[in-house]
């Protein structure tokens, strides 16, 4: 909270996987996406840094963030794209596997 403060951002509202909040139709778990908008917020805060020479030392918020499992990664458009495919590609396989009576999908 005092990061946010300090840097005047509005603080993070943190909720459960349970608790969802519809915007735009849409209802969505928000927990995650908090996580890794703070890891980007703090990666780009030390890169802008180092491009100036200004960066003298790791903020203190990238050690916590640091003990989170996994890698972080950069998404690009054809990423994204790929993804997109590989959706639709898994939906008309469930569709085709429920008409054929093969499984039925959980939703």
């Amino acid at each position: 909270m005092k990061v946010f403060e300090n840097d005047q951002l509005p603080p993070p509202v943190f909720r459960t996987k349970k608790d969802k909040v519809t915007e735009g139709g849409a209802a969505s778990a928000w927990l995650p996406l908090q996580a890794a908008d703070l890891l980007a917020y703090e990666i780009y805060n030390a890169a802008e840094k180092a491009e100036r020479n200004a960066l003298t030392s790791m903020r203190w918020a990238l050690g916590p963030l640091d003990k989170v499992p996994g890698e972080p990664g950069i998404y690009l458009d054809d990423d994204i794209d790929r993804l997109i495919r590989g959706v639709r590609i898994t939906e008309e396989l469930n569709k085709w596997g429920e008409e054929k009576k093969l499984f039925r999908v959980k939703r």
